[in-house]
């Protein structure tokens, strides 16, 4: 319990913006590939769950070890479904690769694996900078076709999807990481400082 608790309390804080929304962050490459995939959602119930975050966000890190297990829990149960948006803030070096990384997963159909591992990679990480290299390895271990992650990663194929997440995070006017909202409404950061609670608020809403 009190991991949860300490866990819980640094989600709370969030990662925050340290800049007006822009619509977009610098580049990180020009290359001629552009690919475009679904974007990641698991389950198929009414209830709508948007979740934008990022990477490396400390706040997003422990969201992931917390909140978003109970998401996915009643996401698999079939009561609602969640849409994973990528926002790498810019104050983050690593988290746009992240995304982008994280996209070529969801085209190998295993967003969901890779998406842990980015996050216990980042969390390892503890800012320092991650690598092509790491990102690649994660891909092995959990599965994905290696020359295939490595060919979508390193032509950077999902750069201009990851940014019309952020155009779309930035026309929503958010200032930070995690980000969540339920059938179209931002959820407080204080719904969940209560896990039990928040159970009850969530099966309260669900259709």
């Amino acid at each position: 319990m009190r991991i949860i608790v300490i866990a819980s309390l640094l989600f709370l804080a969030s990662c925050v913006s340290t800049q007006a929304p822009t619509g977009n962050t610098p580049p990180i490459s020009t290359g001629a590939e552009v690919r475009t995939i679904a974007t990641p959602t698991i389950g198929s119930g009414r209830t709508q769950v948007e979740i934008f975050a990022d990477f490396q966000c400390p706040a997003c890190i422990s969201f992931n070890e917390t909140i978003q297990p109970i998401f996915e829990e009643y996401a698999a149960s079939g009561r609602l479904m969640i849409t994973y948006r990528q926002f790498p803030l810019s104050m983050h070096k690593n988290a746009k690769l992240d995304a982008i990384a994280a996209l070529c997963s969801a085209e190998q159909g295993k967003y969901l694996d890779y998406k842990k591992a980015l996050y216990a990679m980042e969390k390892a990480k503890a800012g320092k900078a991650a690598t092509d290299e790491d990102r690649i390895a994660l891909a092995t271990a959990t599965g994905l076709a290696t020359a295939q992650f490595t060919t979508c990663l390193s032509s950077r194929a999902y750069e201009k999807q990851v940014e019309a997440d952020i155009a779309l995070w930035d026309s929503k006017w958010v200032s930070g990481t995690p980000t969540i909202y339920l059938d179209g409404i931002k959820l407080d950061i204080s719904l969940f400082r209560d896990l039990a609670g928040f159970r009850t608020f969530l099966e309260s809403r669900m259709k």
